[in-house]
């Protein structure tokens, strides 16, 4: 890298021969105007707001104007919405954007989407500016698959299910949304393998990790159902990336010791009775899991001991646990508190407790339902939702029968550990049974915060699809019926949910009104109606839920998916809208008229849903622009750089991805187009000389100073190899960052009569020494030399004036005394010498030197502050010495202004107003450049 100097000495006069510099009147702006637009949730990282990603509450907007100070600022509204209405009309503003929540991260620069600064000229190209913003572990793009759980009968790794899938997954497009009969084929079909019985066993629980691909499933205890090779406490893991290989992940304590979870069981007889596992389930092994937004920790619940579990996915092995409440608010007895459901959503983990009525058998009005959520960077869990589950639900079979609601209730009943058969139809040796047990297993969050509730029914798990009764043997084949439900709760302010009343939530009446007493409030209609088989069963869902970000339908597991009543003992998915509480879409995984009693028909047949989704791509940059008044930061009314080229360089050198900027001085990297990748070193430089040879874009400019201010807007770069240069680490999925500027300078041509326009270039300059730079040479070979730090500053800012005192004689200097009247407009910090004593008096400073030998020198370092209302924009500062004096001067950043886009010799060109100056006053322009050379 090369420096080099150029000095211009320009003699400046009136017709006044005093010295005299005017007051500086800030000019006045010609009326205000407004901008507008929103902060927004970009779940799919298009950079475009689609219809269903909602607005951000409680971003900071500020505008900023040329001179650093805050022009106007607002928060976003509950919309998300914000507008400013106090713009300097015709003049550019500097807009930043701030106040994220821990959770969310700015999102990609897009054409529906700003960076966290932008520059607006307001009632020019203002616009609406509106920001993404994004959960990383919310990100979804396209329709991904979709993964749940299927149950086969017996045991795991002998017999006729061996080798049955016990997982699979379907693409979110699979089945029909054509919802007529006849045909039902166009249901079916589409489905992969991920794992099969001997492998994993009973598993409902899954969660999936996006960086990875792999898919976390937890065992579960089913009657007539074995687990798998590790036992009930065991997590798995599937791996897609390695042809879904599938092993341990770790194991929890899911059991008291030496208990029997099943029937030891020998032969499929034994396993149609399967007596040990009817009371326990719901009480042992594991419930839901859930992965967290950063894809670090995986939660689990554990039935047994009623313990959250947050699980380092890279060490397993060093769990942290929670004691969910046991006492939940009306609830009866402690024993009563039934954990199961776990989401992550938004930096929180939310977890769903049913309190069971267990200890009350008789009354159903002690059933509820708990979503509390916890911090797990600290404090315990907080209640947020606390609902009454003795509403009315309807049949859970009709079959023309008219008293159904009596004969076969849905309605929801206390656990019980007793075989109930009250609600029975018998037919020969042939009973079909149902006692509705509430159990909340699934929670999930709608886009706009809503919560969505899936509601198992536990006695789906404690029977089976012509099984025996846990007692005997036969003859009775009991085919068990598990319906289950849906419900929502509405935000009504933060952390705020209203459970829907009578078909309405949140303002939205779905076809569910008064629909024939099937929900909560009176007279009881049912937000998502349609989740029914017409004229055989009111409630149909087997509580597994998937809401997929963006997307309007919430996914939930059903027995008799398909909505054309000549379709029964089925399982699979359907699409339920979340505006009209309707079925939009169906799927069939198993149609149990062809395949038995191995899939369990309508007795919860299906488990955990989880979304494939990849991970959130990650972006950086982002800006190189001019910093005419070296200050380090992006002010408004500073011209970006374009077509500069940018190269990113992986940490060995090797150059990963090239662009040039545009015409708003912007360059970005992403993970999608340019193979960036997660936590990982690189660098990024301006290193093409072509840029720096005369007619490139940054030809005789060089790189401002990093002043160390607020990374948003300052200047990052530093000189590495003779290039601009910044070394930065990108984060994971979705940490986007548009913070890496590089700042461009030059200092200003002098316009010297202050007619708007620069001089030509050979315009002769008048010297104001006999010494090449511009220093005062004293007969006797004293030499005095005066400079500043910064030629440009504004309000505020710290100022160092140095001055250096040199013997050039051959002989020794006795008596030197140099003073220095410090001007109002600063205050002083410091003074100090490297030699002599120092002496300060108000404003004025006396360095009393004494004596000089041949070829010594003295340095003088006065640290001063500009003071916040200035004399005026010109600080002349002056020192004097045995008769002679040096002066040197700071601009105030102010007194620029743009004099057009085409420069003389380089740049956009910048004018001084310089009305005022005396005769004799000397200026001093210093111009730098540096080469690649």
């Amino acid at each position: 890298m090369k420096k080099r100097l150029l000095t211009l000495f320009c003699l400046l006069s009136l017709l006044l021969g005093v010295f005299a510099i005017p007051a500086f009147a800030a000019p006045a702006f010609q009326g205000t105007c407004g901008v507008t637009g929103s902060a927004y949730r970009d779940f799919n990282a298009s950079g475009d707001r689609d219809a269903l990603e909602p607005g951000v509450a409680g971003i900071q907007v500020t505008a900023y104007g040329a001179n650093g100070g805050v022009v106007e600022n607002t928060t976003t509204n509950a919309d998300g919405d914000y507008q400013f209405s106090q713009l300097p009309a015709d003049a550019e503003v500097r807009i930043e954007f701030a106040g994220l929540p821990s959770y969310l991260e700015y999102g990609p620069d897009g054409t529906g989407s700003s960076t966290s600064v932008v520059f607006v000229t307001c009632g020019e190209n203002a616009g609406t500016i509106d920001l993404a913003v994004a959960n990383p572990g919310q990100h979804c793009s396209g329709t991904p698959d979709v993964i749940t759980t299927c149950f086969r009968l017996g045991d795991q790794f002998v017999g006729p299910n061996a080798g049955n899938l016990t997982l699979l997954s379907v693409p979110y497009t699979a089945g029909s949304t054509d919802l007529t009969p006849p045909s039902t084929a166009r249901f079916d079909g589409g489905g992969s393998t991920l794992a099969v019985t001997q492998e994993v066993g009973a598993i409902w629980g899954a969660a999936h990790r996006r960086q990875t691909g792999v898919i976390y499933v937890a065992s579960f205890l089913k009657r007539h159902v074995g687990f798998g090779p590790e036992g009930p406490g065991a997590i798995y893991q599937i791996d897609t990336a390695n042809g879904n290989a599938v092993s341990l992940f770790t194991t929890l304590p899911a059991s008291n010791a030496g208990e029997d979870l099943h029937t030891p069981n020998t032969d499929l007889d034994s396993w149609l009775v399967d007596a040990e596992a009817y009371d326990l389930v719901g009480k042992r092994s594991l419930g839901d899991l859930t992965m967290s937004d950063d894809d670090n920790t995986l939660y689990a619940v554990n039935l047994a001991n009623r313990q959250l579990y947050g699980i380092p996915v890279d060490n397993p092995g060093s769990p942290t646990t929670y004691n969910i409440p046991t006492s939940p608010p009306g609830c009866p007895a402690a024993g009563d508190a039934r954990p199961f459901a776990v989401e992550f959503y938004d930096g929180l983990v939310y977890v769903g407790v049913t309190c069971t009525a267990e200890s009350t058998p008789n009354n159903p009005g002690n059933l509820r339902a708990y979503v509390y959520s916890l911090n797990p960077a600290g404090g315990g869990f907080n209640l947020e939702l606390n609902i009454g589950l003795d509403y009315p639900r309807g049949c859970a079979d009709e079959s023309d029968d008219p008293n159904c609601e009596t004969d076969f209730p849905a309605d929801w009943n206390p656990w019980t550990s007793d075989f109930i058969t009250t609600y029975s139809v018998v037919s020969g040796d042939i009973s079909f049974v149902t006692y509705p047990q509430p159990w909340l297993t699934s929670i999930q969050f709608d886009n706009n915060g809503d919560m969505i509730l899936g509601l198992r029914d536990r006695f789906g798990d404690q029977t089976g699809n012509a099984t025996y009764a846990p007692t005997t043997g036969g003859p009775i084949n009991y085919i068990g019926f598990g319906p289950g439900d849906i419900l929502r709760a509405c935000l009504n302010g933060p952390n705020n949910w209203v459970l829907e009343s009578n078909g309405s939530c949140g303002g939205i009446t779905t076809g569910g009104v008064s629909n024939t007493g099937e929900g909560p409030g009176s007279p009881g209609g049912e937000y998502y109606f349609e989740d029914n088989l017409v004229d055989f069963h009111d409630e149909d869902a087997m509580g597994a839920l998937l809401q997929v970000p963006g997307q309007p339908n919430v996914v939930g597991t059903f027995f008799d998916p398909i909505p054309i009543n000549t379709e029964l003992a089925d399982a699979g998915l359907r699409w339920m809208s979340n505006q009209a509480g309707t079925v939009e879409q169906a799927y069939r995984i198993y149609n149990g008229t062809l395949q038995g009693i191995e899939t369990f028909a309508k007795a919860n047949g299906l488990g955990g849903i989880e979304a494939l989704c990849p991970p959130a791509p990650v972006e950086i940059g982002n800006r190189v622009w001019f910093d005419l008044n070296q200050n380090g930061i992006q002010d408004p009314g500073e011209d970006p750089a374009a077509g500069v080229t940018v190269n990113l360089y992986d940490a060995s050198g090797n150059l990963v991805a090239s662009t040039v900027t545009n015409a708003a001085g912007e360059y970005l990297f992403t993970s999608v187009t340019d193979s960036i990748l997660f936590n990982t070193d690189y660098v990024i430089r301006l290193d093409n000389p072509a840029d720096y040879a005369p007619g490139g874009p940054l030809a005789d400019w060089f790189l401002t100073d990093d002043n160390n201010s607020e990374d948003l807007r300052d200047s990052d770069g530093e000189m590495v190899d003779g290039f601009p240069t910044i070394a930065m680490t990108t984060g994971g999925p979705g940490a986007n960052n548009h913070t890496y500027d590089f700042g461009f300078a030059q200092d200003p041509v002098v316009d010297d009569d202050d007619d708007g326009t620069p001089p030509p270039p050979g315009t002769p300059t008048v010297p104001t020494s006999d010494d090449p730079n511009g220093s005062f040479v004293v007969s006797g070979g004293l030499r005095l030399d005066k400079s500043v730090d910064r030629p440009f500053a504004q309000p505020g800012d710290t100022v160092t004036w140095t001055i250096n005192v040199e013997n050039n004689s051959g002989e020794t200097v006795t008596g030197i005394v140099v003073t220095d009247s410090v001007p109002g407009s600063l205050s002083i910090v410091s003074a100090s010498a490297s030699a002599g004593n120092v002496s300060v008096n108000g404003q004025n400073i006396s360095f009393s030197i004494g004596s000089l030998g041949p070829g010594d020198g003295v340095t003088i370092t006065i640290v001063t502050q500009i003071n916040a209302n200035p004399d005026s924009l010109i600080i002349d500062n002056t020192a004097f010495m045995n008769g002679v004096s040096d002066t040197a001067r700071v601009v105030l950043a102010a007194v620029l202004v743009r004099t057009g886009e085409t420069p003389w010799w380089r740049g956009p060109a910048i004018a001084f107003s310089m009305g005022g100056l005396a005769l004799g006053a000397a200026f001093v322009v210093r111009r730098r450049q540096y080469s690649a050379a």
